[in-house]
């Protein structure tokens, strides 16, 4: 990891993903889930968050956690009620996460991004997601 990413980490104000337990967003597990991490809506409207138990054991509590605040952050921007493109949705969140998640948590996705994993065509190339980490810690 660069010199510059590692200060950033270090003079940010970050809030800790965990504060997301106040939201009283239900995370439900789902082995069936092809992803770490999902939001869905309901049919009553209740925005819900699954993650995949066994996914986020392989990529450890950290990455599984900016998985996480990404989800949360999809619910805090409204995607979940509102129409816009769906790399749009995916640059916001990550922006969010990044700005949000402990520094572990953005440390690590950053590593796992930096190495190309995370890559869809919604999301865009590992290597723009990690950039895009630093560039929203600013």
């Amino acid at each position: 990891m660069n010199y510059f990413f590692n200060k950033m980490l270090v003079l940010l104000f970050v809030f800790s993903s965990e504060s997301y337990a106040e939201w009283g967003v239900p995370e439900i597990p789902n082995r069936q889930l092809g992803d770490i991490a999902a939001v869905f809506v309901l049919p009553n409207g209740q925005p819900v968050i699954y993650y995949n138990p066994d996914l986020c054991n392989l990529a450890g509590p950290f990455l599984c956690g900016f998985y996480r605040a990404h989800e949360y952050c999809h619910i805090r921007l409204g995607h979940t009620i509102r129409q816009i493109w769906p790399q749009q949705k995916e640059l916001e969140a990550d922006c969010c996460a990044a700005k949000t998640a402990s520094q572990q948590e953005v440390t690590a996705a950053y590593q796992y991004f930096i190495q190309g994993g995370g890559a869809t065509p919604q999301h865009g190339f590992g290597q723009q997601r990690a950039a895009r980490l630093v560039a929203c810690r600013n």
